[in-house]
């Protein structure tokens, strides 16, 4: 059989970890439109699969206990039954996803859906090496290899999803291929069942292998194998669960503002694997000392991203946090391999490896929500890593670990104080003063890792504070969702005259909704101006149009609107007028509805009702027919969920739109160009449609909050929307109304794909 016997347990392990990693993107894909798009949701799947690696470990560790044979016959008997449960399906699940927590239900959907497989899957890896280590192979004695075999083929399962499979076949549907058009009776599920047989049948093939090909010592059954320490183990775990939480955070991070979909799921976990792959490799590449440092500067480099909190172009976000994330699990899965044990305990290294997983996850899925007001574990494990690295040798001198970063830190608050006298608006003038400084003077202590954590800590503790205030708290609250803050601040300033011809500064102040970074409502505090709709909502803007130009014929008389926020839309409210707002957050409609925080539901001149749960999903129980106008306008954070951009959501508003009845989705966003999406749905459904971006034209529109914002307008016919198009502001849809529908715009529950619409790279 001569070297055919590593390429056969290579090529299983290599296969079993893509179809890991392949089934992660896949499943939670599947659930993210019955929890409202929201970035949390793949952090909870990221727990869920790590518990059933963990619990796949835990099955290949107690299975290597067993004779040789008759641990072959269980994982093919077990592999077998996994096979009958498939193809992966939500089947009833979906109808109680607005039932209880959304985590619990999120664990339980997963357990029913993928969760045998995904077990059986995940015991492959572990265990398959340990049979080769009983083999009569030359490498058989350090078998760790297999193990950058297998992160290699979950890197590989993961590239191929948002790079082949998503953008070419439907979820559950089989069906035509969508891009590049070709026919294909399959769709991910099935073939991922189709993967999971092939799988089953290397992992049962490289069993019978190790029975023919067993060392004479192992034939006459496995040698005890020494215990190793506590201690040992400890280290282990921590090493694994400092990456774990790193890679969420980072993922949580760049989702936040750009988009919650597979692809910025899997950029950042990417990144993670492959810091596996180049850590266990033969040769792995950089010295310990250039990780350690790179991982310093890199930490630097997102310390200032936490500062500006100024949501840099998407490439950015793309390219800093992922190799923070590379970097960080180099640091500490090299000191893994470094103090690896014996292929005896092969099995026990991979549990602890996966219970590190585990911990890392469930911190930044359930801990951190529960005990931290605002999303802080991204930087505290960032922290964590950098104290990972090694301290050089020599006479250790704590008091100057001490004395340097508070000295850093006082010249930081001093430039604060300067800064903030010396009256300067220019934000980026005031950021390389307050902010570019301080990180310059951090930059020599990169070499003493103790000395520099306490110094980024401290610098992360002041820009975390600045960035995400700017102003007075007036209430904060963390959900599933996101981190909800309310920040009173002062406007624009703008210079007025009085009487006698003296100038002075005027500025109004502002009560602030913000969901994570993203603003989400504005009200003026100015009793003159407190009843106006502000930000994206302003009554001269895409909204106030269609208010101004519709509402006179009665038929927007009963209005749905899918996101709530500060609850701005309630502005529009009018005699004989009722606005129902759909809210996923609970949170979110105790902020609207608390007059301390927002008035505009109190004060509101109509009649103003909530309904909790996803928008789409409430939406759809309503009565056929039931509004004349819906507007959509669910964000998390910056991103629009997008189930709710799909030919299915199209459906369903248009089935509970009155004759007559008319649709606006909000579509601003600085990273996604959402324009062709919206054509492609008014093309394939064969509506009129019209679309507008609205600038701040004036200095009262600026001095009363009023942001630039892109909107859509959707009718079942040309002549609904005839008062609005007669504006020149409002551009047709369909563009283009001769030619057939793109598919790659063409969004639904079981195809989207973010390559064809992001921009500002």
């Amino acid at each position: 059989m001569g070297r055919a016997l590593p390429k056969l347990f290579g090529l299983a392990i290599l296969a079993s970890a893509g179809l890991l990693f392949v089934a992660e993107p896949m499943a939670a894909k599947l659930v993210l439109p019955l929890l409202g798009g929201a970035p949390a949701v793949w952090n909870g799947c990221m727990v869920f699969f790590q518990a059933a690696l963990l619990a796949g470990y835990l099955y290949a560790h107690l299975l290597t206990r067993l004779p040789p044979r008759a641990q072959v016959t269980v994982h093919a008997i077990l592999l077998t039954g996994a096979l009958l449960t498939l193809p992966i399906s939500l089947g009833d699940r979906a109808a109680t996803a607005g039932d209880g927590a959304p985590l619990p239900w999120l664990l339980v959907t997963l357990a029913v859906a993928v969760g045998l497989p995904f077990f059986v899957v995940a015991a492959t890896g572990p265990l398959l090496q340990r049979w080769f280590s009983r083999t009569d192979d030359p490498d058989a004695d350090d078998p760790y290899f297999l193990y950058a075999a297998s992160n290699a083929g979950s890197l590989g399962g993961l590239l191929l999803y948002p790079f082949v499979i998503e953008p070419s076949l439907r979820l559950v549907t089989p069906g035509a291929s969508l891009w590049p058009p070709r026919l294909t009776p399959w769709s991910q599920s099935t073939l991922w069942t189709a993967a999971f047989a092939l799988c089953g049948a290397l992992a049962v093939a490289s069993g019978f292998a190790m029975l023919w090909r067993r060392r004479p010592t192992e034939a006459e059954g496995p040698k005890p194998v020494a215990a190793g320490t506590a201690r040992e183990r400890l280290l282990w775990i921590a090493l694994a669960a400092i990456p774990s939480s790193i890679v969420l955070g980072a993922t949580q991070y760049v989702t936040t503002d750009v988009a919650v979909v597979p692809l910025l799921w899997i950029v950042p976990l990417s990144a993670y694997l492959l810091s596996f792959v180049l850590a266990f490799a033969r040769r792995s590449p950089g010295s310990e000392r250039f990780w350690g440092l790179a991982l310093a500067v890199l930490a630097l480099g997102a310390t200032l991203g936490f500062w500006a909190l100024s949501r840099p172009y998407a490439w950015a976000l793309l390219i800093l946090h992922p190799l923070v994330v590379l970097a960080a699990g180099m640091v500490c899965h090299r000191r893994l391999v470094a103090s690896r044990p014996p292929a005896s305990r092969l099995t026990e290294f991979y549990l602890c490896i996966a219970a590190g997983g585990l911990i890392g996850g469930a911190f930044n899925a359930i801990v951190a929500p529960a005990i931290f007001p605002a999303i802080i574990e991204y930087p505290l494990a960032l922290l964590a890593a950098l104290l990972c690295r090694r301290e050089p040798e020599g006479k250790r001198k704590r008091m100057q670990d001490v004395l340097v970063p508070a000295a850093i830190v006082a010249a930081a608050l001093v430039l604060q104080e300067i800064v903030s006298r010396s009256g300067w608006e220019d934000r980026g003038r005031i950021l390389l003063v307050v902010a570019v400084v301080p990180s310059a003077l951090a930059l020599p202590l990169v070499t003493r890792p103790r000395r520099f954590t306490l110094a980024l800590a401290a610098l992360m503790t002041i820009a975390w504070y600045q960035g995400s205030t700017r102003g007075a708290v007036r209430h904060r609250e963390r959900t599933f969702f996101g981190v909800h803050t309310v920040i009173e601040r002062e406007g624009t300033p703008f210079i007025v005259r009085d009487d006698s011809g003296r100038e002075k500064t005027f500025r109004i102040p502002f009560q602030l909704l913000y969901h994570n970074t993203t603003r989400h409502g504005i009200q003026a505090l100015d009793p003159a101006y407190r009843g106006l709709p502000t930000s994206y909502f302003h009554r001269s803007g895409p909204l106030g149009q269609v208010f101004a130009a519709l509402g006179g014929s009665g038929r927007l008389d009963r209005v749905a609107v899918i996101g709530a926020g500060a609850g701005t839309i309630a502005a529009y409210g009018a005699p004989g007028r009722s606005i129902t707002f759909y809210e996923i957050d609970a949170a979110v409609v105790r902020i609207a509805s608390d007059p301390r925080l927002f008035t505009f539901v109190k004060d509101s001149g109509g009649k103003v009702s909530f309904v909790v749960g996803d928008g789409r999903l409430k939406l759809g129980a309503a009565h056929d027919g039931s509004y004349g106008l819906i507007v959509v306008d669910a964000f998390n954070s910056d991103a629009i969920p997008v189930h709710l951009l799909t030919r299915e959501a199209m459906a369903v508003y248009l089935r509970k739109l009155a004759p007559g009845g008319v649709l606006v989705l909000h579509i601003t966003n600085q990273n996604l160009d959402l324009v062709p999406v919206v054509d492609a749905l008014v093309r394939d459904a064969g509506l009129s449609g019209l679309v507008q971006l609205n600038e701040v034209d004036s200095v009262e529109e600026l001095l009363q909050g009023k942001d630039v914002s892109q909107w859509a307008v959707i009718a079942r016919d040309r002549a609904t929307l005839a008062p609005l198009a007669s504006d020149s502001r409002w551009l047709p849809l369909p563009v283009h109304s001769g030619s057939p529908v793109d598919p790659r715009y063409l969004w639904t529950d079981d195809y989207s794909s973010l390559f064809s619409v992001i921009e500002n790279w």
